[in-house]
C-alpha cells in the first residue's frame, strides 16, 4: 500500500488494484490540505456541512461529483445490498439516505463509488478483473464474526456469477492486533463461530482479556471463501499507531475515514 497526493488530497493506494486501468480506488487520510479532520462521515454529526464539504474535495480530486458515490449506515451486520445505477448519490449528503441495516455492497455498474467508513474496523475492496464486479466490506469485530468478508465473496459469486479464484482483495488500515484489546464476551462469539479461533487471539495484557487479529480474521475468511493468498493485500497499517494519517476510536477520534472503490 503507498501514500499519494492526488491534486492535495493525500490517499492511500493498494498495489494489488494500481494495476488495473479499469478500477479506481483510494483510502482518504486525517490530515487533508492543512484540515486535521477530514472527516467522511454523517454519522452522529451536529453540523453536517463541513463533511459534505470534505466529501466535495474529495470528489474534485478525484474527478467525479456527488452522484458517483454511495453511502450506507454501517449498523455491524452482515447484509449485503446490490447497488444500481438509480442509486448514484445515496447518502451522500444526508446520513439516513444511505442505505439502512447494511455492510456491505456489490455492483457491477460503472461510475459508481461503493463508500466505506472507518476508525479501526477493517475495510475490505474487493474486485473481479474478469466480470468486473466489485464489492465494499465494513469489518468490526461483529461484522467478522457474522463473516462479513466471506459472506460479500458470496454475493459476488450468487448476483453476478465471480469466480473466487479470480477476485482481488485489499483489507485496509484498521486497529492490528497488539493494540485490539476484547473481553471474554467476545473471544467466546469467535470461539463458537470458527474451529480457528485460537490462530486469532493472544493473550491480552490484563486477566480475562485478549489481543484479537481482525486482519488474520479477515484474510483467513476470504481464503476459506476460495480467494487465492497471492490476490490479497493486508495493508498492515494500524490506525491506533499510524493516529496522524488516520482516524481511531480508540484513541478518542470521533471523525472517519473513507476507502472507496469504483469501476471506471
Amino acid at each position: 500500500m503507498k501514500k499519494k497526493a492526488l491534486n492535495k488530497i493525500s490517499l492511500y493506494r493498494f498495489e494489488q488494484f494500481s494495476k488495473f486501468s479499469s478500477v479506481q480506488h483510494f483510502i482518504t487520510c486525517k490530515n487533508n490540505i492543512g484540515n486535521n479532520q477530514f472527516t467522511m462521515s454523517l454519522s452522529s454529526v451536529k453540523e453536517p456541512n463541513p463533511i459534505i464539504e470534505n466529501r466535495k474535495l474529495l470528489a474534485d480530486a478525484l474527478g467525479l461529483t456527488p452522484e458517483n458515490f454511495v453511502f450506507h449506515q454501517q449498523e455491524h451486520t452482515k447484509n449485503v445490498t446490490v447497488v444500481k445505477k438509480v442509486h448514484g448519490g445515496k447518502g451522500f449528503y444526508i446520513y439516513d439516505e444511505g442505505f439502512a441495516d447494511n455492510d456491505a455492497m456489490i455492483t457491477n455498474e460503472k461510475n459508481l463509488c461503493l463508500m466505506i467508513m472507518g476508525a479501526d474496523c477493517v475495510p475490505i475492496l474487493l474486485y473481479d478483473p474478469i466480470n468486473g464486479i466489485i464489492g465494499a466490506a465494513h469489518a468490526g469485530w461483529r461484522g467478522t464474526v457474522q463473516s462479513i468478508a466471506s459472506t460479500t465473496v458470496k454475493a459476488m459469486q450468487n448476483k453476478f456469477g465471480c469466480r473466487p479464484s479470480d477476485l482481488v482483495a485489499g483489507i485496509g488500515p484498521s486497529i492490528g492486533p497488539q493494540n485490539y484489546e476484547v473481553d471474554q464476551v467476545v473471544y467466546d462469539k469467535f470461539s463458537k463461530s470458527f474451529d480457528y479461533c485460537h490462530e486469532l487471539f493472544t493473550n491480552g495484557k490484563k486477566a480475562g482479556k485478549y489481543q484479537l487479529d481482525l486482519w488474520k480474521a479477515n484474510k483467513i475468511q476470504l481464503l476459506n471463501a476460495g480467494l487465492r493468498d497471492e490476490n490479497i493485500e493486508v495493508s498492515e497499517i494500524c490506525t491506533f499507531e499510524n493516529n496522524e494519517d488516520f482516524f481511531s476510536a480508540r484513541k478518542g477520534d470521533s471523525g472517519r475515514f473513507a476507502s472507496g472503490i469504483m469501476l471506471v
